[in-house]
């Protein structure tokens, strides 16, 4: 049975990034991210219920702030924080809460990444770590040819409209949730992503069978 409130939820995100314009006058890129995606590709295939806050990605300064958060508040979302660079005053990270009755009790993470030459940059936000300055950002990496790659679109729910998906799932995992590695700095085989392991909880499952699913779905898995 679908969740229904998972479904609203999914509709509440779809409909907004949908209705989204950017500057140039296309749809703005977006797509599920981070712990998000891991539950999607791997936790999901084991049918693991969903617990975490929903993580997206989308292009810094693709949209306009209070675009977002007008269309957000129909949807009955209000903005609980929020990360803004120091001179342009867009956001860098941008977190909205379910304030209506009836969505998922979860978060809505966007991070806005900055394109560079190779690159492409999201910021965590430092008032999390103790840190009042805005100046003070902590920058991630991750190869801009993967968060510039297109994207499919996914069914969440089967009442809801569909997602958008990173063909490059497979290698922004590997990017996002590296394998551990030894005291001597080598990574640990079977330790990666594909498994739990003890930096990200245990578990136990056939990791085969599960390498199998993934590669089942379409988009690049290394």
């Amino acid at each position: 049975m679908p969740d229904e409130s998972m479904a609203r939820t999914v509709v509440a995100l779809s409909d907004v990034f949908e209705s989204m314009i950017s500057p140039e006058g296309s749809k703005p890129h977006w797509f599920i991210s981070f712990g998000t995606l891991l539950w999607f590709v791997r936790d999901r295939l084991l049918e693991r219920p969903f617990e975490e806050d929903i993580d997206i990605s989308m292009i810094y300064g693709a949209v306009k702030r209070e675009d977002l958060i007008a269309k957000f508040g129909e949807y009955g979302y209000q903005l609980e924080s929020e990360v803004l660079d120091n001179y342009h005053r867009k956001p860098l990270q941008m977190v909205f809460k379910p304030v209506a009755p009836g969505l998922w009790p979860t978060n809505l993470d966007i991070y806005f990444w900055v394109i560079g030459h190779e690159f492409a940059w999201h910021t965590y936000d430092m008032f999390n770590r103790g840190v009042s300055i805005m100046d003070e950002y902590t920058f991630k990496g991750t190869p801009r040819a993967l968060i510039e790659a297109p994207t499919l679109p996914m069914v969440w729910e089967e009442i809801a409209p569909t997602i958008q998906f990173p063909s490059k799932y497979g290698s922004l995992l590997d990017v996002w949730y590296p394998p551990n590695k030894d005291h001597l700095g080598n990574y640990i085989i079977n330790s990666c992503w594909m498994i739990q392991n003890k930096q990200y909880g245990q578990s136990k499952f056939d990791t085969m069978k599960t390498i199998k699913s993934c590669k089942d779905m379409p988009g690049d898995l290394g």
